[in-house]
């Protein structure tokens, strides 16, 4: 008896030792993903909009509307000036000057009444020291909504990233962000990320 008693404390300092010992390796959930590295970058000069022509209490004075999307360029490249393309043919562009004011900006300019009322005119504008990236669409989150981003590796985790969307052709998109040569966004399940979380990518 006092036999298996010594084995039954022996077993319980075992299992005393081995739980109070050194800390196992914690197991952390990694997502596995599809990624894509950027590899190639190219100078954005020329962004194009579309505003629709508005008219003030005063004649011959307008000023330009422009949808959240346009509004984000705007306001993210500031412009001193935007062209408009007029709809008219062999029309030249009517250059209209952009006055900022904290985040905010008027675009008022004189144009004989009648002619553009509430027209929805394409307008361009230049940029400076600005680069784009092209990327697979299928590595922007909502690529057809009102606001963009990507996933980027980070440290092995995912690190949520707003950008611009310039341009969409077949299943590539054209952007702006922060974003650089060698970074790898995430291609699958970004429905399932989250910012922050570990993931593994096969490239």
């Amino acid at each position: 008896m006092v036999r298996w008693f010594s084995i039954g404390i022996i077993l319980l300092f075992g299992n005393l030792f081995i739980s109070c010992g050194l800390p196992q390796s914690e197991s952390r959930p990694e997502l596995q993903t599809k990624g894509y590295v950027l590899t190639s970058q190219f100078p954005i000069q020329e962004i194009a909009v579309r505003g629709k022509v508005m008219k003030n209490n005063e004649k011959n004075l307008y000023h330009l509307e422009f949808d959240p999307k346009a509004l984000q360029l705007i306001n993210r490249h500031k412009p001193s000036k935007i062209q408009l393309k007029l709809p008219y043919v062999n029309a030249q562009t009517l250059v209209v000057n952009l006055k900022y004011q904290n985040d905010s900006f008027t675009s008022n300019f004189l144009f004989p009444e009648g002619w553009i009322d509430s027209s929805q005119l394409e307008a361009v504008f230049y940029t400076k020291q600005t680069s784009g990236y092209k990327i697979p669409l299928s590595s922007i989150y909502s690529p057809f909504g009102e606001n963009h981003s990507v996933y980027r590796i980070v440290d092995g985790k995912a690190n949520r990233l707003e950008v611009e969307v310039l341009g969409i052709k077949e299943n590539q998109a054209v952007v702006v962000g922060d974003l650089k040569l060698g970074d790898i966004l995430i291609l699958s399940r970004l429905g399932e990320l989250v910012d922050g979380m570990f993931v593994k990518v096969n490239l």
